[in-house]
């Protein structure tokens, strides 16, 4: 069975999951301590949180994709201490407790939370250097369709329909599908993969081009000629 969006999604948390959870858990601590407010949507509020990614985790565990299971299980880690600890800085704010305000019961309430700060820092300085190997990802990506649509471009009759990564034992795949009037030739495909970008990973670029035959008929006869290119294959 294919995999859908939603439990991908929870798979690749990053530091913005993190702030999101901080500013859930606040939000939640206030809406606990203000008057008005139904307890039942703290509970719904950190329930949403929580009840998701754990659910992801375990239907990859089920299917055993231990390393998609890691990351939807690090992102509700991830919620869990964003949520307690901004939850108990609200509540030490708001006056709760048997603690004055001063230079004391601060230090106090700095070591009771030293454990989750700890934690806190440790995840935000994790998910901050996935989140940038993530941009790092996408920009190349972005790029490298780009050259590609232009380098397509230098074919008469020719667009790039498709683009794919994926990542090799030692190279970047990038499958491409063509629809041109004309197959293209190894020389064709090398000259296209020099002009692509290096991965962020430093990995070399293995550029696959799957070729889609196509004529394009008007009244007067085909508008491009079908070349076929003798010995050009078609990389899968």
């Amino acid at each position: 069975m294919p995999l859908g969006r939603e439990l991908l999604a929870r798979t690749d948390p990053g530091f913005p999951d993190l702030m999101i959870a901080l500013a859930g858990g606040a939000a939640a601590a206030i809406a606990s301590i203000s008057r008005g407010v139904a307890l039942s949507l703290v509970g719904v509020a950190i329930a949403t949180a929580l009840v998701p990614p754990l659910s992801s985790c375990s239907m990859f565990l089920a299917r055993g994709d231990y390393a998609f299971a890691w990351g939807a299980f690090l992102l509700a880690f991830t919620n869990m201490v964003a949520i307690q600890f901004a939850v108990s800085v609200v509540f030490w704010v708001s006056g709760y407790g048997r603690m004055a305000r001063d230079l004391a019961s601060g230090h106090r309430v700095f070591l009771r939370n030293l454990v989750s700060l700890v934690l806190l820092v440790s995840l935000a300085v994790a998910l901050g250097m996935s989140t940038n190997r993530t941009a790092a990802k996408m920009l190349f990506q972005a790029k490298a369709r780009k050259l590609l649509e232009r380098a397509v471009q230098d074919y008469p009759g020719a667009y790039l329909a498709e683009v794919r990564f994926a990542s090799g034992k030692a190279a970047t795949i990038i499958r491409a599908v063509v629809r041109s009037p004309r197959a293209f030739s190894p020389q064709d495909v090398a000259a296209m993969e020099r002009r692509l970008p290096q991965p962020p990973d430093g990995s070399k670029v293995d550029l696959r081009v799957r070729h889609v035959p196509m004529d394009v008929m008007t009244g007067q006869g085909p508008l491009f000629e079908n070349e076929g290119t003798s010995g050009a294959g078609n990389p899968q």
